[in-house]
């Protein structure tokens, strides 16, 4: 499995990550699922009902609209994205347990060096995956 997802829409993240710091961002990614691939086409970003440095949660209305959003242009939610101001982009064990309810793959962008991974639960684990910035949006 992979994500594939543009480089303008990973800046759009990474800008999206920044604008939030010192508190995490979050966002939807949207698109496809083809074969194991997740094809990412658009983003909902959303706002971190928590507002807070370690942790986020998105407001259920917000929630409702995003999905609601990604079903009216034909897409579905393929992803979770959601920053880390100031730890490295790894899955904490409060990800890892969200990460069984939302079985999609889930992007984390660092604050401390600006990079973005991508992780899969597998088993009790999240385990990374590649991210493919030159995505078949068709």
């Amino acid at each position: 499995m992979r994500v594939r997802i543009s480089p303008g829409h990973l800046e759009s993240l990474a800008e999206h990550a920044r604008a939030c710091s010192p508190n995490e961002s979050c966002a939807l990614l949207c698109g496809r699922v083809r074969g194991a691939d997740a094809h990412v086409s658009g983003l909902v970003t959303v706002a971190n009902a928590d507002a807070s440095p370690d942790r986020f949660s998105v407001p259920a209305q917000e929630l409702i609209s995003a999905y609601a959003r990604a079903e009216s242009d034909g897409l579905d939610v393929v992803g979770i994205f959601h920053s880390h101001p100031a730890s490295p982009a790894l899955p904490s064990g409060t990800d890892v347990e969200y990460m069984r309810i939302n079985p999609v793959p889930w992007l984390i962008y660092s604050g401390l060096d600006g990079s973005t991974r991508a992780f899969v639960l597998d088993g009790d684990s999240a385990r990374e995956i590649p991210i493919d910035g030159k995505p078949d949006l068709k």
